[in-house]
């Protein structure tokens, strides 16, 4: 295996030897939010050349929280803005766009729970936003869609986190539903612990679908990275915890044109307060070729990744070692062998945070996150093109 760590003292010698110049810079951001809380999670381009963003907000809407999406064209400015919710907390984690010119996004609402709880929540939009239909999944606790995406058949699956079903506290559940959000199947993952569904991918060479988050159930340390592979039909194929003694947890998985698989989140040293970037490569076949380990002084977390045009791998997170802020964005780019390429921080004195990234072409990206040290309010949605 080929790995990769590096302390916070290599960082500051790379920057001043200039070694990293080839890191893209911002061509055009753009905030949305108002006077309080507003966050960007999610975003994914369109086929008209813009982009589609989802997230939360707290400024506007009728709830505490309400699931608020952002369509705009490929300048970044804004051609419509809608919220979804109502009197609870409703909040957007995934969005995609559907092969119909419309959208869809995933993630909880409380609003539809009598108990207050959190339910796997599923809308369906036309192509101006408006809401065409919604479907509400849960048991008695709470249970969180993390990520979301249509498959070849036009249906969708639902990677999520349930405490109503499943044999632990915590448990991987995956949905497949069909174009009106009717359930074709459904299937639990895990232990007697807290195991984590936190991102789904689709295998088109057999049509499978792969689960990444984290098991405490199973593995080597307090939680390790886990995959599970899904049939069609909704069977497990395999499942793979990958991990040290280390707290380790995937935020997010990309399965490459390559059948690579790329996981990325953090790990985190028993007994130490501080997580540490984390990335790992590898093919089913060998689960064994590359990883990487970044900031071991502070605070780093990744938590998206895109494959590039050349077939590397861009990473997005937040670092609290090296920028201008308390957080700042942070983004890194592999080429295929692992080696990182180019690393750069965005964001101002106060907190800003990264949460996805996509690749628009070479070496162009989108990224979408927060923002406490611009906008309008407490958090703004944070938008940036970088080229």
């Amino acid at each position: 295996m080929k790995r990769g760590i590096l302390l916070l003292a290599a960082v500051t010698v790379c920057f001043a030897m200039g070694v990293f110049a080839q890191a893209p810079d911002i061509v055009w951001s753009q905030t949305f939010g108002g006077p309080n809380d507003d966050i960007g999670y999610d975003v994914k381009r369109t086929t008209d050349g813009g982009f589609i963003i989802c997230g939360m907000t707290e400024s506007k809407g009728r709830g505490g929280k309400d699931a608020w999406v952002i369509k705009l064209d490929a300048e970044g400015q804004l051609e419509w803005d809608k919220t979804y919710g109502d009197k609870g907390d409703d909040v957007a984690h995934s969005i995609i766009q559907t092969r119909d010119g419309g959208y869809a996004f995933a993630g909880y609402t409380t609003s539809k729970n009598r108990r207050g709880r959190q339910d796997v929540w599923l809308v369906k939009l036309d192509s101006a936003g408006n809401q065409v239909w919604e479907g509400v999944y849960g048991g008695q606790r709470n249970d969180v869609g993390n990520s979301l995406i249509q498959t070849w058949d036009d249906n969708f699956v639902i990677a999520a986190t349930t405490r109503s079903y499943g044999p632990g506290r915590n448990s991987v559940w995956v949905m497949k539903l069909d174009d009106r959000g009717r359930r074709l199947w459904r299937r639990t993952e895990g232990g007697n612990r807290d195991d984590f569904g936190h991102s789904v991918a689709e295998d088109l060479r057999d049509s499978s679908v792969v689960i990444a988050g984290s098991t405490a159930s199973f593995g080597n340390g307090p939680s390790s990275f886990w995959l599970v592979k899904i049939s069609g039909e909704g069977r497990r194929v395999w499942r793979k915890d990958y991990g040290t003694e280390n707290r380790e947890v995937a935020n997010h998985l990309t399965l490459k044109s390559t059948g690579e698989y790329i996981l990325s989140g953090y790990t985190q040293p028993r007994g130490e307060r501080y997580r540490s970037l984390h990335v790992v490569g590898f093919t089913p076949e060998s689960w064994d070729d590359w990883e990487a380990t970044y900031g071991t002084l502070r605070d780093e977390e990744a938590t998206g990744s895109a494959e590039t045009p050349d077939g590397g791998v861009v990473v997005v997170g937040h670092t609290n070692s090296i920028g201008e802020g308390h957080y700042d964005i942070w983004l890194m780019k592999f080429d295929n062998e692992g080696n990182r390429l180019w690393q750069d921080t965005y964001g101002g004195i106060n907190e800003d945070l990264g949460h996805a990234v996509i690749s628009v072409g070479a070496n162009e990206f989108v990224v979408v996150g927060s923002t406490m040290s611009d906008g309008a309010g407490r958090r703004d949605v944070w938008v940036l093109y970088l080229k």
